[in-house]
């Protein structure tokens, strides 16, 4: 790397960085907006206030939709990815790809959760990212052996007594790698930022569409008979999206750990040199 230094996240394009905050916020303020105009009471400030928006969109939008829009949005981009994870490896099984992914992972460990001298530390079900066992049964099965030596003389974080070794992966050592093989190609450390990225902006774009759903829902309760039909088919609509975006959720993630280890394992030698002398280009 020139510098030295991994990129930031400001090296990947400012403008897009900010509508991918921005637009699940606005997103989100809209339905409030609803949700506000159909519950407050007539003649109220609330009602009134929405009112005065309806009526002037561009005056609003510059001095109301932009701020409030792009907090709600940080507000979005802020939240942990965690629980649309959770809830995506329920959902992937749906999808015939993903299960069997899961189906073929749990065929090479077995009942009993152990392949040879490894353990698996958590069902592949419940694992979370980086999904050691997950990864390990695929890389037995699909990759040559080299790139399964790495995976188990350098990833795996050992723990048990004996001969056996428990396949385990914090997320603080997963991002450790990956922090260092940024440092040591650029092009790597940016495939595998806008691989992150990308997963966060669909994760968050998951949270926007439960919260609107759930204003929609809300509104429909005191919405009037006509527009309350329309509320609830829009509702369902975004339902279906976020369901959609769900069950692919974690295959979206596991691409992007993927993409880490084969970052990890193309500059190996280095990482290994930097692991041992803590230097940049020795």
């Amino acid at each position: 790397m020139p510098d030295g230094k991994p990129p930031s996240l400001s090296a990947f394009g400012e403008v897009r960085g900010f509508f991918e905050i921005f637009l699940p916020g606005v997103f989100l303020l809209l339905h409030v907006a609803v949700l506000v105009y159909c519950t407050a009471p007539v003649n109220s400030p609330p009602a009134d206030f929405v009112k005065w928006i309806s009526g002037n969109l561009a005056a609003a939008a510059s001095i109301i939709g932009l701020p409030a829009g792009y907090v709600l949005g940080l507000a979005l981009r802020l939240g942990r990815t965690n629980f649309a994870d959770w809830v995506s490896g329920w959902l992937v099984r749906a999808v015939p790809s993903g299960r069997k992914l899961i189906t073929d992972a749990e065929d090479w460990w077995g009942k009993d959760q152990m392949n040879g001298e490894f353990i698996l530390d958590k069902r592949i079900r419940r694992e979370a990212i980086p999904y050691p066992g997950l990864m390990m049964a695929r890389l037995a099965r699909e990759l040559p052996p080299e790139a399964r030596t790495f995976y188990e003389s350098r990833w795996i974080n050992e723990r048990g007594g004996g001969t056996t070794r428990v396949v385990r992966i914090g997320l603080f050592r997963f991002n450790f790698f990956k922090t260092l093989v940024a440092s040591l190609d650029n092009r790597d450390g940016k495939e595998m930022l806008a691989a992150e990225m990308m997963v966060r902006h669909a994760a968050h774009i998951c949270y926007a569409l439960f919260f609107s759903a759930l204003a929609l829902s809300l509104s429909a309760v005191s919405a009037v008979e006509g527009l309350r039909s329309l509320l609830l088919w829009i509702c369902g609509g975004e339902l279906f999206l976020l369901l959609g975006l769900l069950m692919n959720l974690r295959l979206l993630r596991i691409g992007e750990v993927e993409l880490v280890f084969a970052c990890c394992f193309r500059n190996r030698v280095k990482l290994e040199r930097l692991i041992q002398s803590g230097k940049l280009d020795e």
